[in-house]
């Protein structure tokens, strides 16, 4: 059964779907998720990864099934296959979780979903210096009553998968603009220190130097309020991530657009969380534009154009 999933935007707080691999539980944040399914009728596809169970159909549309206790090396989830002769060869049924990010809708088998719970981005921890050490596809842990909940990072695990090319940002610039681009001040939001590097050397590469980059949406509205009152013009633009410990993208622009002071501001979105479903979030907390990180070529522009009607000239 589908379950609908819907999160009121700009509260800084994240839904958690928890769900458990062999007894371990994990969870995914929900903007992430399309829908639950019951296990589907699977056609086995031959010479596909080991965790690869095969393909099914789900309204008219064909998608892969990746099995995530196999990717880990968990106990092995049997699953319903429909052999070459179209007969069905009966297994212990899973659910089945529908993502999609970074233009990519896969199905992933799990052993159990169980709740979807509201937490603030406060509560996400970062991982162990362990994990970290190891290098886990792991973006957080959240501590509740009955125990600790490992946060999966989804893009990482099924890029590795399903050999999906990196949505990283563009390293060279297809187009620089002339100008007066290096006065344009940018703050920058992203909890992914490969991320502000990157976007950093790229949009100099277009001429925008002066940048200023936060761990967090929280450390970036702490610099704008701490900056002088009478200082209506302290930045430009702001870009922001979605996915934020501390305080998250949307909160951030719910925040800078309640401000008198700031409210001018153009914020642009830059998140692998940018799809038809999450773009109203955006919309709802003012967000000015929003851009997949697969959609980077489109950055530099959006900048021209954004700061362009910011100081309508546009």
């Amino acid at each position: 059964m589908a379950h609908d999933i819907l999160l009121e935007a700009g509260t800084n707080e994240m839904e958690l779907l928890t769900f458990e691999l062999d007894g371990i539980p994990f969870g995914v944040n929900v903007a992430k998720i399309r829908e639950i399914i019951e296990m589907p009728k699977v056609i086995n596809l031959p010479q596909s990864p080991h965790v690869v169970e095969g393909s099914f159909l789900l309204r008219d549309n064909v998608l892969t099934l990746v099995n995530l206790g196999k990717h880990f090396g968990l106990e092995r989830q049997a699953v319903d296959f429909i052999n070459e002769e179209g007969v069905e060869d009966d297994g212990q049924a899973s659910q089945v979780i529908i993502v999609e990010f970074n233009n990519v809708r896969c199905g992933v088998m799990v052993d159990d979903v169980h709740l979807i719970r509201r937490i603030s981005w406060q509560q996400l921890d970062a991982p162990s210096a362990f994990l970290a050490n190891i290098d886990a596809p792991i973006t957080g842990t959240v501590n509740f009553d009955e125990g600790t909940v490992l946060v999966l990072d989804f893009e990482t695990i099924l890029a590795e998968i399903l050999d999906i090319p990196s949505p990283d940002l563009p390293t060279k610039v297809t187009e620089k603009l002339l100008g007066d681009e290096k006065d344009i001040r940018i703050l920058l939001a992203d909890d992914s220190s490969i991320v502000r590097e990157t976007l950093t050397i790229y949009l100099a590469q277009a001429g925008f130097t002066n940048f200023k980059t936060f761990n967090n949406g929280g450390e970036l509205m702490g610099y704008l309020e701490s900056s002088d009152e009478h200082d209506q013009n302290v930045c430009d633009l702001v870009i922001t991530d979605i996915e934020m410990p501390v305080m998250d993208g949307l909160y951030l622009t719910r925040k800078i657009k309640e401000n008198s002071r700031f409210k001018h501001l153009p914020v642009m979105l830059l998140s692998s969380l940018i799809t038809d479903d999450n773009r109203n979030k955006g919309i709802a907390v003012g967000a000015d534009s929003q851009i997949k990180k697969s959609d980077g070529a489109m950055i530099v522009k959006e900048i021209k154009r954004l700061v362009g009607v910011a100081q309508g000239v546009a």
